[in-house]
């Protein structure tokens, strides 16, 4: 018997699956899968009165029992409230021998049993008051390609992922399962770390030259409201390109041109968004980009950072780019990679035809 393990990763996707009038998801449960949608409402506050719980969506937490799992559970418990949504809580493993298939129901009581309980305390801990209803399945089959037919079939909100620091105190260790996860997910990822707080206070986005910019910072605008964040820093960076002296140019006149260049199109894309509640300030240095970027996260002391994927379609949605892997294992904080709409169209186009 192989009970599957992230090897110091724990994943978490959201979820945007079909209501029922009782309050519950009618799926039907497969053979090898056990599906518990639970009545007991887990207590956490609305921060915009008490609207009641949408159930339309949900934000789903993929657990391989171990303690990194608990700190992505944590934030997916703290993203549920936040959005309205449910917690679906999602474990698979791989059972070699038929004889096994009892472990598939013991396990996902006991999933809810700790789900409940740890979604509670921490919810209790943040001082919410409304509920917010939590799910739990358990998946058989190898791990990766069992996780991400639940985001497909499910269409979560997001997928977060609570990984282990490396043997460097700087940096995060994103195993081979959750590098898999983050380049197939169709939706959002976040990667938590062990030390990671559920409660967002301070929120860095951070964004390039990219068609995709304004999705990702409309994403932080939205989850700043949603968690009253009243003001968000918007990292940009910038390198002096090589060639400089052949144009007859300093380094400190590259250097200067490069900067207003970028402040000239961060203040175009701050300008689309003037109306909102949410003060945006920028922070433009030099510097390589996912170094640079995870720099100012850590001095912002940021509880989460937001980062952009890049616009691909068919086999080429299947990576999400180094940049955003690097940011992520480098970056002290959470950090939440923001997949456009046709990154998202193009990576299920893809997936379909594998």
């Amino acid at each position: 018997m192989g009970v599957w393990n992230f090897c110091g990763a724990v994943l978490s996707p959201g979820h945007s699956g079909p209501a029922s009038g009782t309050g519950r998801h009618r799926h039907p449960t497969r053979k090898g899968e056990a599906f518990m949608s639970g009545k007991t409402r887990v207590m956490s506050k609305a921060k915009s009165g008490s609207k009641a719980v949408k159930l339309e969506t949900c934000v789903m937490c993929a657990t391989d029992l171990g303690p990194a799992s608990q700190c992505a559970m944590a934030m997916a418990a703290e993203l549920a409230e936040a959005f309205d949504a449910r917690l679906l809580v999602v474990h698979a493993m791989e059972l070699w021998d038929k004889r096994y298939d009892f472990l598939v129901s013991d396990l996902a009581r006991k999933l809810k049993a700790e789900a409940e309980e740890k979604v509670s305390r921490e919810l209790e801990h943040l001082g919410k008051t409304e509920a917010v209803p939590v799910d739990v399945l358990v998946r058989q089959g190898p791990i990766v390609e069992q996780l991400i037919k639940v985001v497909i079939e499910r269409s979560p909100l997001m997928l977060v992922i609570g990984c282990n620091s490396s043997s460097r105190p700087d940096e995060l260790h994103l195993g081979g399962m959750a590098q898999e996860l983050i380049r197939l997910s169709p939706v959002s990822v976040i990667v938590t770390r062990p030390s990671s707080s559920p409660d967002i206070k301070r929120i860095v986005c951070a964004v390039g030259a990219g068609p995709d910019s304004a999705a990702t910072l409309k994403w932080s605008i939205d989850l700043a409201k949603r968690e009253r964040v009243e003001e968000i820093a918007l990292a940009n960076t910038y390198e002096v390109p090589t060639g400089y002296l052949e144009a007859g140019m300093t380094y400190e006149i590259a250097k200067e041109k490069m900067r207003r260049l970028h402040q000239a199109d961060v203040e175009k894309l701050i300008a689309g968004f003037a109306k909102e509640p949410v003060r945006i300030r920028a922070v433009i240095e030099e510097g390589p980009v996912a170094e640079t970027v995870a720099r100012i996260a850590n001095e912002e002391k940021a509880d989460l950072l937001v980062v952009g994927s890049e616009r691909r379609t068919f086999l080429a949605a299947l990576l999400l780019g180094r940049t955003g892997l690097q940011v992520a294992s480098k970056a002290q904080s959470p950090v939440a990679l923001i997949k456009s709409k046709e990154h998202r169209m193009g990576l299920l186009a893809a997936l379909e035809r594998l």
